[in-house]
């Protein structure tokens, strides 16, 4: 989901933009930060990392990626393609099927849609 414009917020206050698989280096002035990420729309839960070693690693990722999201595409297609040229209504209506289960997780899936893990 490259497309999407994601964000780490510290404390409520400091906005980092996150780019692609970049890392990105966030310096900390207190000892317990309150970390959260957002693309507008979604927020992940907050987290508090404490100061145990200097460096932390974490992964924020989506609950669809790329790749799934290229792979409901052609499944759509493929479902679609065998439905008009079969004529059998019922496999066209199931193509969109792919189509109702990404709605589901990027709209009603809301809290879990955008994750942060230690990587």
């Amino acid at each position: 989901m490259r497309w999407l414009k994601l964000r780490v917020i510290i404390d409520g206050m400091y906005i980092y933009p996150l780019q692609g698989k970049k890392p990105v280096v966030i310096p900390m002035s207190i000892a317990r930060p309150n970390i959260v990420a957002t693309d507008g729309y979604h927020f992940t839960k907050p987290i508090q990392v404490a100061y145990q070693t200097r460096v932390h690693y974490l992964k924020v990722s989506y609950a669809i990626d790329d790749d799934q999201l290229i792979a409901g595409g052609i499944i759509m297609f493929m479902l679609y393609l065998v439905g008009f040229t079969s004529g059998v209504f019922i496999i066209t209506l199931f193509s969109i099927s792919p189509l109702l289960f990404f709605l589901y997780l990027f709209y009603f899936n809301r809290k879990d849609f955008i994750r942060i893990q230690v990587a």
